[in-house]
């Protein structure tokens, strides 16, 4: 046992407690040393003992591991270096943003962190720092590049300071993803961008009147500049009666907060700078701030033109009304939106009757069965079968009699322009003038009414028609087709009744001509299946000229599967006349002369001949859909790559239905299968609270187009299919392809964890709080930036942090050693320029 004690105490230092006279027990490193004395007699041993007080160092140590554990839990990206640049500290924070797990950084160079161009370099910058001791990056705040572990770059904040400690440089990086700030910058300008270009005239104005934003339009219409404008009261947009009781207007709803001008819509006067004052239309909403402050956008629309529509409207009205021109004009749905006196004697309907309604209430059942298809084709593809085209068809009366008519169609882009429209009833006017001439309905004595037709009065027919469209929206409650329809144009119709036409020979060659042009291939065959007619478009299409075809059996153009029983088809249907393919739209495949397949769309209509059925005829239209089926199949490709994606991806239809749900969103709400979700209503991922209002954010985004979740990210509540509920992160873009509704892709984030750890920070804060310790941070100025409730307590500071924080911590020494303590901060932060930040 006394070797024991000799090995465990004698020539060590080890930490022991001590006791002082007055009680106090302290902390203290203990060296014992041992001095043997020899003489003849004996050995004597003296055991010498050297104490010191270790309080301090425990101090130091706590202080250092606080400082740690400050380090760890700080948000902010942390990164410390030794002189050569090798890694001595990277935090959680540096964990999260770079992507690397700290044992895979620390020892590591820093250059791991960086693109490979500026890693090439690092050592040297370093190099000539430690041979120069000039400062380019150190102490300065700078926006640098950084490289995750998955290689991709992202923008940086970095602010680098250096510390000495023991004749050792270390070099400690504070960093700042600058991603989303980089974003919302970008955001803004393309908003600026997008509200001064915006062709409403605009602007902002202060609860006092004071304007603070305009646009170009505005300044275009008022005659002003921006410059000044700006910093001016509003009252100078308006004659003296409305500017002198416009600051009483405002002070009055400052006080009172009673609406009759804000929210709504109403029609004053303005002024340009010129004195000249004109009528405007006003739309004023207000804005408050966080801090309950007003401020008013105001939207305005000069009504000049349209007041002079209003005016000309009984005139307008009249002239539509004794048009001897059968006219029909409807929107981009189909909707009849103005009907003509001479539609109303041709198809006796009222138009009252049709108005607002289908235009297929006005076509036989073959006919109007496919019209809206064709309609919603036009729209997709912008392809010209019967848009500016003169064609052949069938109307229908209101009392089922069906007669042959020839309809021109023009499609009129914008509703607004009289003169576009003008240009079409005027084409109407040529085409009557030359039908009447070669004696078609109302003969040589409608003839010369029409020919004196004058510009003005086809101008002022069009103002009618833009009058009726502004009247009636263009659309009913049924329609579902978009606000924008009208804005996007009409269709504007001329008919004639050509029943007793003596052209039937005339229209023949005329509907050939015109088929002839058709970019469509089209094949005609007889009711035995013998090819009658076939347009060049076919030609090229199946390779097969139309000498080698015209007399052929249709099975040359049909895959041997189909070939072998078509002529049996043909004649089932002569028997039974069942409608299993003819006026129905299908997708099957075609064959060319060299023998190659591919895929084709078909449209197949009967021509009936009265009393003569032998004379009938089948048109087939035909259109190749070989790249619409690759791109199907791509299309499936993708759904496929989201399958795979640990992004939770969420997207719904413009009326809020799911129509993709992926692997991910699978898991993260807990449905088993996207089966569960899909063609649903989104709601049913949201509480009952957020649900109830969703369908109403998105009928007043399909509205307004006002986008306030959409090309953003937010926090909200979701719900799992078990009905518990947690807190995402969602995204939103609006996915929009020509001539389809809108679809909305969500990507979310579940954010149960950060909370988490933003729960345990702020339990963290109340720790080092509540710590006996007391805790200083002062940065380099000697400016106190925080302390806990111990320094408080141990300085007497009775009225908390705000008699501290933001003070010099000279104020917590004495006389001569405040005196002195900038010098020593100087000394120790010798050549450090200060940081933007603290300038």
């Amino acid at each position: 046992s006394e070797m024991c004690i000799r090995d465990s105490v004698i020539d060590r230092t080890r930490r022991t407690a001590g006791l002082r006279k007055n009680g106090d027990i302290f902390l203290m490193d203990l060296t014992v040393k041992e001095i043997t004395i020899n003489s003849d007699i004996s050995s004597m041993s003296t055991f010498l003992g050297f104490v010191r007080d270790a309080s301090r160092d425990v101090l130091v140590e706590n202080a250092k591991k606080i400082n740690e554990d400050i380090a760890n839990l700080s948000p902010t990206p942390i990164v410390g270096t030794d002189a050569v640049g090798k890694v001595l500290k990277f935090n959680q924070a540096a964990v999260d943003l770079w992507g690397y797990d700290a044992g895979d950084v620390v020892g590591q160079n820093v250059k791991i962190l960086m693109p490979e161009d500026v890693a090439e370099l690092h050592d040297s910058y370093l190099e000539n720092y430690k041979r120069t001791g000039l400062r380019k990056a150190i102490g300065r705040e700078r926006l640098i590049v950084g490289k995750k572990l998955n290689g991709t770059l992202m923008p940086l904040r970095s602010i680098i300071k250096e510390e000495r400690k023991n004749d050792q440089i270390i070099y400690i990086g504070y960093f700042q993803d600058m991603s989303d700030v980089r974003k919302a910058t970008s955001y803004k300008a393309v908003d600026d961008l997008i509200i001064d270009s915006h062709p409403v005239p605009l602007l902002t104005m202060s609860d006092a009147g004071v304007i603070l934003r305009v646009n170009r339009s505005l300044c275009q219409e008022f005659g002003f500049k921006r410059e000044e404008l700006i910093g001016s009261n509003v009252k100078m947009l308006m004659p003296p009666h409305f500017a002198n009781n416009h600051d009483s207007y405002l002070s009055r709803y400052r006080r009172t907060k009673v609406r009759k001008v804000v929210g709504s819509k109403r029609r004053v006067e303005g002024m340009r700078k010129s004195r000249e004052t004109f009528p405007i239309e006003i739309a004023i909403e207000e804005i408050v701030d966080a801090e309950r402050r007003s401020t008013f956008i105001g939207f305005l629309r000069n009504l000049c033109n349209e007041i002079a529509l209003e005016q000309h409207y009984k005139i307008n009205k009249a002239c539509l009304a004794i048009s001897p021109i059968p006219v029909i004009v409807t929107n981009r749905r189909g909707m009849i939106v103005s009907f003509s006196k001479a539609a109303e004697d041709l198809f006796k309907r009222s138009a009252s009757e049709v108005m607002l309604k289908n235009v297929t209430i006005l076509m036989p059942a073959h006919i109007s069965a496919h019209h809206d298809y064709f309609l919603r084709r036009y729209r997709q593809t912008g392809v010209k079968h019967f848009v500016d085209a003169v064609s052949i068809t069938e109307g229908q009366d209101k009392f089922g009699k069906v007669f042959p008519i020839e309809i021109s169609i023009k499609d009129v882009k914008k509703v607004s322009s009289v003169a576009s429209i003008a240009e079409q009833l005027r084409r109407i006017n040529v085409n009557s003038r030359g039908h009447n001439d070669a004696g078609g309905i109302g003969g040589g004595a409608t003839a010369a009414p029409i020919a004196s037709t004058s510009r003005e009065l086809e101008e002022e027919l069009a103002m009618g028609l833009v009058d009726r469209l502004k009247r009636t929206g263009g659309r009913n409650a049924d329609d579902s087709g978009t606000e924008d329809d009208e804005q996007e144009g009409l269709f504007v119709g001329s008919l004639r009744d050509i029943s007793r036409d003596g052209e039937a020979q005339e229209t023949i060659q005329r509907n050939e001509g015109i088929s002839e042009l058709s970019p469509t291939p089209l094949v005609q065959i007889d009711v035995y299946g013998s090819v009658t007619h076939y347009n060049r478009a076919a030609e090229e299409e199946f390779q097969w000229t139309k000498e080698e075809i015209i007399g052929r059996n249709i099975r040359i153009l049909l895959p041997d599967e189909i070939a072998r029983n078509h002529d049996q088809y043909l004649a089932n249907y002569r028997k039974t006349r069942v409608r299993s393919i003819v006026g129905n739209l299908r997708r099957t495949r075609a064959k060319r002369k060299d023998g190659k397949l591919f895929a084709v769309e078909i449209f197949i209509n009967e021509i009936i001949v009265e009393n003569d059925s032998d004379r009938n005829s089948y048109v087939g239209y035909i259109r190749n859909v070989t790249e619409e089926l690759r791109l199907l199949k791509a299309n499936q490709v993708s759904g496929v790559v989201s399958d795979l994606s640990p992004i939770p991806l969420v997207a719904i239809s413009s009326k809020g239905t799911v129509v993709a749900f992926n692997k991910a969103a699978c898991d993260a709400f807990r449905y088993t299968d996207s089966s569960q979700v899909l063609t649903k209503n989104v709601k049913i991922l949201m509480p009952d609270e957020v649900g109830a209002k969703h369908d109403g954010y998105l009928v007043a985004y399909r509205k307004t187009k006002e986008k306030k979740v959409i090309d953003s990210t937010r926090f909200m509540t979701a719900r799992r299919s078990d009905g518990s509920h947690f807190k995402a992160e969602i995204s939103v873009r609006e996915i929009v392809r020509d001539g389809q509704e809108s679809t909305f892709l969500s990507y979310i984030r579940d954010c149960t964890e950060d909370l988490e750890i933003t729960h345990a920070n702020q339990i963290m804060d109340v720790v080092q709080s509540l710590s006996t310790i007391p805790l200083i941070v002062i940065d380099d100025r000697g400016t106190v930036k925080r302390v806990n409730e111990a320094t408080l307590k141990l300085f007497k500071i009775v009225n908390g942090e705000r008699d501290i924080v933001g003070h010099n911590v000279r104020e917590l020494c004495p006389p001569k050693i405040a005196a002195r303590h900038d010098g020593y901060l100087k000394s120790c932060l010798l050549y450090t320029s200060p940081s933007p930040r603290d300038s």
